[in-house]
């Protein structure tokens, strides 16, 4: 028999949620990847904590898009 979905869904999950899920996966992911390509920071002390700070932002953005996109399916 053929289900329905309600309007703005993918499979049942709004679309919204997949959106800035797949979002924050992408950017977490890009940040992580360029702070550990370009070996982290390089300069004075403010700016390597800088530095750090974002990369620990991206790896929450990685977790927390997993985290949207796993709840999402269920």
């Amino acid at each position: 028999m053929l289900q329905t979905v309600a309007p703005g869904t993918i499979f049942g999950v709004p679309v919204r949620n997949r959106v800035f899920g797949t979002l924050a996966v992408l950017w977490g992911a890009f940040i992580v990847v360029n702070y550990a390509i370009g070996g982290g920071g390089e300069g004075n002390e403010v700016y390597e904590t800088g530095q750090f700070v974002g990369m620990v932002l991206g790896a929450a953005l990685l977790v927390i898009g997993v985290r949207m996109l796993i709840k999402g399916r269920r």
